[in-house]
């Protein structure tokens, strides 16, 4: 789970701000949650990202360009993310969270909490919104929204995805909670670390696992090459698809993908229709009884058959050379002069795709 918390640069006057920062970054990184939070070195957030990283979790930071230019940034980070003000800092951090915390803060804390209320209060995120309340530090704030209920100006049922916790047990029994309603609402997704997965992820490729693209339609099309890594300090899956395919054009106009992988062995029927058939000419989904799950992050769904979902956007793309290919291999893989009824018969080239890994998880 991506877990976003909002909290401030400076220490605080109260050394129990200090200790509860780093008890909660601690649990995110010992629980394998991962925190999105304000990118900085400085102060509690700092703090809590150092917290998180000693307990072996991943940390994203998403900081405003101003920011990062002042000498801001917390350079031992796993990720940053560089936005270049502060509405397009807002507009990440909710689009990265499962869950969202307010850590005791000032008013920059406080109004980046009330557009998660606010959207949480219009329908528009289905994910917990908490206030930590160490030592009673949002009472006011929770008498405030009693009595906007009570002056009829919101409503109990508006403000049911607002919480309030007074400690680190608090908050996670309100996440156990929101992950039960999940799990029942068929619509739970198990944020992973990639790394962990990566010989599941290399195993199944030769196999065969999907890459899908959402472009004109959704299309799914077995792979079996790839390669998983790190490229520019970001995480990365490589795909590679041949210039005539119906995928490339999909590819092209969106620069995103997911791949769907497997967990328990390969469906033939699945891999038969998408492996051997092209999206010019049939609808995939209803020919291979495909169950879409919408993506956390991007706008192409994962496929619920192969659950270890990678969410990925374009990075880079770069057109093979085949006189820079081994000669053995050209021939085999790229034939120029073969009649063209012929299998394999005048192949085009592939066109590599580096993604960078903006999600991961299992859906379950």
């Amino acid at each position: 789970m991506n877990i976003t918390v909002y909290l401030g640069a400076n220490p605080g006057s109260d050394p129990a701000l200090e200790r509860a920062a780093r008890e909660l970054g601690g649990w995110i990184g010992e629980s394998g949650h991962a925190l999105v939070y304000g990118g900085s070195k400085s102060g509690l957030m700092g703090l809590l990202a150092e917290s998180v990283l000693r307990a072996g979790g991943e940390v994203t930071g998403v900081e405003p360009r101003f920011f990062v230019d002042a000498g801001f940034v917390y350079d031992a980070i796993t990720r940053l993310i560089v936005t270049e003000d502060m509405a397009q800092r807002k507009a990440k951090m909710i689009e990265l969270g499962d869950a969202f915390i307010a850590f005791p803060g000032g008013t920059g804390t406080l109004e980046e909490i009330a557009e998660v209320m606010s959207k949480a209060s219009l329908g528009h995120l289905d994910a917990p919104c908490i206030l930590y309340n160490l030592n009673g530090y949002y009472d006011g704030l929770k008498a405030q929204l009693a009595h906007m209920i009570e002056m009829g100006l919101s409503s109990p049922e508006k403000q049911a995805g607002i919480c309030f916790a007074d400690s680190l047990d608090g908050i996670r029994e309100i996440l156990r909670t929101s992950d039960s309603h999940r799990r029942e609402n068929g619509t739970m997704k198990q944020t992973i670390r990639v790394n962990e997965y990566a010989n599941q992820i290399v195993s199944a490729l030769p196999k065969g696992v999907l890459l899908n693209t959402n472009g004109d339609k959704f299309n799914a099309m077995v792979i079996g090459w790839g390669h998983l890594g790190t490229l520019w300090s970001r995480p990365t899956f490589h795909v590679y698809v041949r210039q005539g395919r119906y995928t490339k054009g999909q590819l092209d106009r969106t620069g995103e993908f997911t791949v769907s992988i497997p967990l328990d062995g390969v469906d033939p029927v699945i891999n038969r229709v998408c492996g051997g058939q092209s999206g010019f000419n049939i609808d995939k989904v209803r020919e291979a009884g495909l169950a879409l799950e919408d993506a956390r992050t991007i706008g192409t769904p994962g496929v619920r058959q192969y659950p270890l979902t990678l969410e990925c956007r374009v990075l880079y793309a770069q057109d093979q050379d085949l006189s820079r290919i081994p000669e053995d291999i050209r021939a085999r893989m790229y034939p120029q002069d073969v009649p063209g009824t012929a299998p394999l018969a005048n192949r085009d080239c592939h066109t590599m795709y580096v993604g960078e890994i903006v999600d991961a998880y299992i859906i379950g």
